[in-house]
Formats: structure tokens, sequence, C-alpha cells
């Protein structure tokens, strides 16, 4: 039990003190010093994170661990993505989005203390299921969405925005959940077998489909592909996780890779991405457009830190000679690795490895 605890309160410290380095770094390198009203906000995140272990370790002894270190760091990623962009725009999202993150955490408190029992939920599966379909619908309705940035996902309340999706995403999950829960044995047995993977009977698989099918389809309308993908992969997960077959994470890997390649779906999606002006003009059929276009991305915000991965893509697409490499990608020299691309590289392994159990 000591030893569990032990292993739980490193895992945190360590994402503390990896986002403590990313921020340092971000700060020296573009504001010349850590601003002290940053110092403050980041010093009351980490309280509250502590205080967040300490109550799932007396409310909930027996939940995951391993969750709260993940959302830390990929929380302090964002920020200092932002926050690196607003020292160029003189804005201070960054800090609002800190503000937020209180917020939520003060938020997660509550609900560890006062509902203890989550199986609660349950119970409103499909109540679920309709609030989390009409808080995505909502910015369809005329007059009450707003296009921004090329996606419609974002309603105007007084002089106030914000995207319901976020919120429909906890419901849609709810409903995911719940409903799995309560047809895991049907969906675990199967029906038809087709070339050599057991599908489950379509009555108890088809409402689920059905519900994620209109949710992807609303989203790819909004043009907000990257909420659409986190449904499917969550769709694909729970189905993993209830059915314990291993045929899904197949399944769903090959309706990515046709939906990600197909035509159609290929033109709309980097049509949607381009709109951003972070994609160079490449034709889509060299072989290293893919790794030109993810490169793009830290031209664009800043970050991930000059360096990173750069020395191995410009060598290779130097040697290549198929098309002139942006001025863009030429600007910056081969250096050694500095604080923050080692920061992002901690990061990089810290998300891809598997979960430490809490469970004692």
């Amino acid at each position: 039990m000591i030893a569990t605890r032990c292993r739980q309160i490193s895992l945190l410290l360590f994402s503390m003190f990896i986002s403590f380095i990313g921020f340092l770094q971000m700060f020296e390198r573009t504001w010349g010093g850590f601003p002290a009203r940053y110092a403050g906000i980041l010093a009351i995140v980490a309280a509250l994170f502590l205080v967040e272990w300490g109550l799932l370790l007396k409310f909930q002894p027996y939940a995951s661990q391993s969750i709260l270190p993940a959302v830390l760091l990929l929380t302090s990623t964002g920020t200092i993505m932002i926050a690196r962009i607003d020292k160029s725009n003189g804005t201070d999202v960054a800090f609002r989005q800190l503000v937020w993150v209180c917020v939520a955490l003060i938020m997660v408190a509550l609900i560890t203390v006062f509902l203890q029992d989550y199986r609660l939920l349950r119970r409103f599966s499909y109540v679920s299921m309709v609030i989390g379909l009409l808080l995505l619908l909502s910015p369809m309705v005329p007059g009450l969405g707003k296009q921004i940035g090329g996606a419609r996902i974002w309603i105007g309340i007084g002089g106030h925005t914000m995207q319901p999706g976020e919120f429909a995403k906890l419901f849609l999950a709810f409903f995911f959940a719940a409903y799995l829960f309560d047809h895991r044995d049907q969906l675990a047995v199967g029906g038809r077998r087709l070339m050599g993977i057991q599908l489950p009977r379509m009555r108890d698989l088809g409402p689920i489909i059905v519900v994620w099918i209109a949710s992807m389809g609303v989203l790819v309308l909004q043009h907000d592909l990257g909420t659409s993908l986190m449904f499917f992969a969550m769709f694909v997960s729970m189905l993993y996780v209830a059915t314990g077959r291993k045929s899904w994470l197949g399944i769903g890997f090959v309706a990515f890779v046709a939906g990600t390649f197909w035509p159609s779906g290929f033109s709309r999606m980097s049509d949607t991405v381009s709109r951003h002006g972070c994609i160079p003009l490449i034709p889509r059929s060299t072989a290293w457009a893919s790794a030109v276009r993810g490169r793009s991305s830290r031209d664009c915000s800043g970050w991930p830190p000059a360096g990173f991965l750069e020395r191995v893509w410009d060598r290779d697409i130097r040697r290549s000679r198929r098309w002139p490499t942006p001025t863009s990608y030429t600007r910056r020299s081969a250096r050694s690795w500095d604080w923050s691309d080692c920061w992002l590289s901690s990061s990089c392994i810290w998300s891809s490895s598997p979960p430490v159990s809490s469970r004692p």
C-alpha cells in the first residue's frame, strides 16, 4: 500500500517537474524571465492538483491515479503553447486558461467529494445521449451558432461565446459507457463471423452506432475534425474495454485509414486544415508531404521548440530534391538539443507509456 502511494505521488511530482521545466524554458526564451503573475497562478494550480490527489486517496482509494499526472502534463503542454503565442500577439489567453484550469479543478474536487458512487450516472444514460446530441446540434441553429476560424462550433450568448461540443463530450461519454456496460455480455458473445472476426449482433450494437454516426456527421459538417477524431477514438476504445476483443482495434484502425485516404474525405480534411494557413503548397503525392506538413505546425505556432526533428527532416528533404524547400524551413541551422527539446521528448515518452496501476 505504501509503495503504491509513493509511486502515485512520484508520478504527479514528476509531471509537475517536467511542466515547470517547460514553462521556465519557454518564459526565459520568449519573455526574458518568469512573470510574477504566472508564478502565482501556476503555484495555485499545482496546489489544487495536490489537493485533488489527497481527495482521491480519501474518497476514491481505488481510482486510477495515473490519469491525474497525464491531465497535468497535457494541460501544461497546451498552456505553454498558448503562452508562447501570447508574447507575439500581446494577449493573455494563457493566463485566462490557467484561471479556468483552477475553476475546473475546484469542480473536480467537489464531484470527488459529493459524487462518490459514479454508478448513479448509469440511470441517466439516454438522457445524457439526448443532451449530448442537442449540444452538438446547437451551433447549427440560425442566430445562435457562430462560425469562427472556419469551424461552426461556437454559440453566442450575449457578448460571450462558448463551445457546447466540449460539454457534449462528457454527456456522450456517459451514454457510451453506460450502454456498453449494460450490454457488454451481448457484445462480447457476438453474432456472425466476417473474415475471421466475431461481430456483435446488430440489435445490440445498433443504437450506439446510430448515435456515433449522428455525432460524427454533425462534427464533420461543422468542420471540427479534431473533436470528430476524439469521438472516434473514444468509441473504439470503449468497445474494446467493454468486450475485451482486440478485433475492434483492428476494425477501428481500418476505418480510420479508409476515412482518411478516401478522396472526398481527404479533400474535405485538407481544405479544413488549410484554412489555418499553416500548410505550404506541396503536392499530395510527394513522399515527404506528410513530414513537411507536420513541421509546418511548428512554424505557425512557434512550438515545438526549434531544433526538434528539424535536423532529420531538413537533411532528408534536401537529399530528395523533389521540390524547393520553403524559406521558412531553411532559416534555422542545425543545433544541439536544448531543454525545450528534452522537455517535449519527455512528454512524448510519458504520454506513450502504459499507465501504472494504482489499485492496491
